[in-house]
C-alpha cells in the first residue's frame, strides 16, 4: 500500500504497470499522514481528534508500519536498480562472498574434444588443468531517514522516488569501479599484468580508429584457455 500511495508502481517485463493487487485501491493518492491514519485504524487505534503530527507520531510508534516503511522502501531500491543494468555486466559475473576475507576461485578446464572410439573400446584420458584468482567484497551503503516532518508535510511520494532513482545510480556506482578496477593496470595472481603484451591482451596505443579496434578483435579473438582452447572472446 505504501508504494501505491508513494506513486510507484512495480511494472510487468513489458515495462507497463501492474495491476493493483485487490485491497490496494484504497491507497492510491493518499497522503501521508491519511496512510498513517489507515495503519493506526488496522492497528485498532482510532486517530479521531488526532493532530496531523499526533497521528504521524503514533503510526511510527507501530512496529508494523515501521516494518513495512522499511521493506517497501528496500524494494522500491532493489526496483530501481533493476530497471537499467549497468553496462559492466556486459563483461562481468556475480559471484558469493560469504565473508570479507580474500576468497579464491578455482577454475577447472579439460580437453573435451571428443574422439572416435575404436573398435576396442578404449577412451582417450583428457588432461584436466587448474587455476586460481582471487577477490574479496566490501561495503557501501547511506541511510535515509523517513521522519515525522517528512509525513506531515505529504513528502513520503518523493522520498520513495528518490529511492528509486538511488537504485538507479548503484548500476552507475558499480560502472564506476569495475572500470576503474580495469584501467588501473590489475595483476594476475602470477604477479603479471592483466593487460600486457606477454598475456597477448595488450594492443599498441594509439587513438580509437577501425585500425586499432580490428586490432584489439584480433587479440580477444586469439584468447585461449588454460589447456590451450581458443575461448571465443570476441564473441
Amino acid at each position: 500500500g505504501i508504494m501505491v500511495a508513494a506513486g510507484i508502481r512495480p511494472k510487468n517485463n513489458n515495462g507497463k504497470p501492474k495491476k493493483l493487487a485487490p485491497g490496494n485501491e484504497e491507497f492510491v493518492n493518499l497522503s501521508g499522514v491519511e496512510l498513517c491514519r489507515a495503519a493506526l485504524i488496522r492497528n485498532g487505534v482510532n486517530p479521531s481528534g488526532l493532530s496531523r503530527s499526533r497521528i504521524a507520531n503514533a503510526a511510527l510508534g507501530t512496529g508494523d508500519f515501521v516494518e513495512t516503511l522499511e521493506q517497501t522502501a528496500n524494494t522500491i531500491l532493489v526496483t530501481g536498480y533493476a530497471e537499467k543494468p549497468g553496462k559492466h555486466r556486459a563483461i562481468t559475473a556475480y559471484r558469493p562472498a560469504s565473508d570479507y576475507r580474500q576468497l579464491r576461485e578455482l577454475r577447472v578446464e579439460s580437453e573435451w574434444d571428443l574422439e572416435k572410439i575404436l573398435e576396442d573400446g578404449k577412451i582417450a584420458r583428457k588432461a584436466v588443468k587448474e587455476g586460481v584468482e582471487g577477490y574479496s567484497v566490501d561495503d557501501y551503503g547511506g541511510k535515509f531517514v523517513i521522519t515525522r516532518q517528512v509525513l506531515v508535510n505529504d513528502g513520503l511520494g518523493a522520498v520513495m522516488a528518490s529511492l528509486n532513482m538511488v537504485g538507479r545510480r548503484v548500476n552507475l556506482l558499480e560502472d564506476r569501479d569495475v572500470f576503474g578496477y580495469i584501467n588501473s593496470g590489475p595483476k594476475l595472481k602470477d604477479g603479471s599484468n592483466l593487460f600486457s603484451t606477454g598475456n597477448k591482451t595488450l594492443a599498441t596505443a594509439g587513438a580509437l580508429s577501425e585500425t586499432t579496434l580490428s586490432e584489439g578483435r584480433e587479440l580477444l579473438s586469439n584468447q585461449q584457455d588454460l589447456t590451450g582452447a581458443a575461448v571465443g572472446a570476441e564473441d
